[in-house]
């Protein structure tokens, strides 16, 4: 029976989106879109190892059928949409882990993309070719009025069941207007990793593009978006300067 089920729901918008229509060709556009949909060795890399005979890996277990069974993932022109059903306590995770590898794809492109969006909770219906709900209405409104930044933010009824282990693993974290929202620059710069930023390329290109948007004259909107990009870098570049 068709029904509405309680999901969370992140909704994304492409920034930037038009100009890409105007100044990219067909197949440019075409392969943006083909990288946003998570391939099988990807899928594979957010598999989470567990043990079906320990008890304490319960939730790993959960967290992997959602992923391979349960989540949603729809692309409509500049917008992409995340969902998966709350019934299982591993969704939300689900969900961030997927925005974040989408985001970080789009990173890798020759001309970085950003994503500004919002994760919502609440009623959501799918069926392939059709998708609606409270929770995307929601999803959609957070993004476009309160996300402003290329952030993809937490709403508060979201926040409120959030798993700690979350903020503790790096995935969400906390900007200074108090909204949540998915650490996904941070951890695609992965700093430790690469010994510093001047060892790191990622940081590098990113670094580059981004004092390039900064270095003349574009709408305030627009500028104060690269900013804030701009503001997370400088952290960034403080916290490798720490190891």
């Amino acid at each position: 029976m068709h029904s509405y089920k309680e999901h969370i729901v992140a909704f994304m918008d492409i920034l930037g989106f038009k100009n890409i229509i105007n100044t990219e060709d067909f197949e440019n556009i075409r392969q943006m879109f083909l990288e946003i949909i998570p391939k099988e060795n990807e899928e594979l890399a957010l598999i989470r190892a567990a043990d079906p005979a320990d008890p304490k890996d319960a939730p790993l277990i959960k967290y992997n059928k959602i992923l391979q069974e349960d989540r949603k993932i729809h692309i409509m022109s500049d917008s992409i949409v995340v969902a998966a059903p709350c019934q299982l306590p591993q969704a939300l995770a689900v969900v961030i882990d997927t925005c974040m590898m989408v985001q970080q794809k789009l990173f890798e492109l020759e001309k970085p993309i950003f994503l500004r969006g919002a994760v919502a909770k609440g009623d959501f219906y799918s069926n392939g070719s059709m998708i609606f709900g409270k929770a995307l209405v929601d999803a959609y409104i957070a993004q476009e009025y309160y996300a402003e930044y290329p952030r993809i933010i937490v709403s508060d009824d979201v926040q409120n069941g959030m798993d700690m282990s979350l903020i503790r693993e790096g995935h969400l974290c906390k900007d200074e207007d108090g909204y949540w929202y998915i650490n996904a620059l941070e951890d695609y710069i992965n700093y430790p990793y690469w010994n510093g930023t001047e060892n790191n390329p990622t940081y590098t290109k990113l670094r580059t593009y981004i004092d390039r948007q900064l270095s003349g004259y574009t709408d305030r909107g627009i500028r104060n978006k690269y900013l804030w990009l701009d503001k997370q870098l400088k952290y960034i570049e403080y916290r490798a300067s720490c190891f």
